[in-house]
């Protein structure tokens, strides 16, 4: 059985594979910091980053749809 990719296939498999990292690299900097992740987003630190990643790579793929 072959499976062919479709570039827009690779770009989604490409964002997917960029908020993974990106996001659990500032989940483990929180955790490891032992920082209060909720209470974090009213101000700043590592979990703010980690919204901020995830909401920019949805955004991106959002935009690639529509």
């Amino acid at each position: 059985m072959t499976r062919n990719w479709t570039p827009l296939a690779l770009v989604y498999l490409g964002l997917s594979i960029a908020g993974l990292i990106g996001t659990w690299t500032y989940n483990i900097l929180s955790i490891s910091q032992a920082r209060d992740y909720v209470g974090d987003w009213t101000g700043s630190g590592p979990s703010v980053s980690s919204l901020t990643v995830d909401l920019l790579v949805t955004a991106v793929a959002g935009s690639i749809l529509i």
